[in-house]
């Protein structure tokens, strides 16, 4: 797993550790990174949810959305934040069903 990888699973699993299993609202999830965590405006937010989608991270369906990939426990550095710009920017979902494809 590459350190870009991570960082995005690590983002992945703060957003919903505390929701296994359950579908939640787009709306909801900008609110958690921009005013609960305060890590990005609502604007990038949304951004950041769309490209989290858009590479196959996340799963949308009727505005109620949730991780591709089952969560597993990830250690998070004290103080972690994530790189939401490079997120924003993009990058694929690489699962072991792709490698098995090849």
């Amino acid at each position: 797993m590459s350190d870009y990888e991570g960082e995005v699973r690590r983002l992945i699993y703060i957003s919903f550790n505390d929701y296994p299993n359950e579908w939640i609202s787009s709306e909801k999830l900008i609110r958690i990174w921009s005013l609960d965590f305060q890590w990005v405006d609502s604007k990038d937010a949304q951004k950041l949810l769309e490209s989290l989608i858009k590479t196959g991270w996340l799963h949308i369906e009727d505005n109620r959305v949730k991780p591709t990939d089952p969560l597993y426990s990830l250690e998070i550095p004290i103080g972690w934040n994530p790189m939401v710009r490079r997120m924003i920017e993009g990058c694929l979902l690489y699962t072991s069903d792709a490698a098995d494809e090849e």
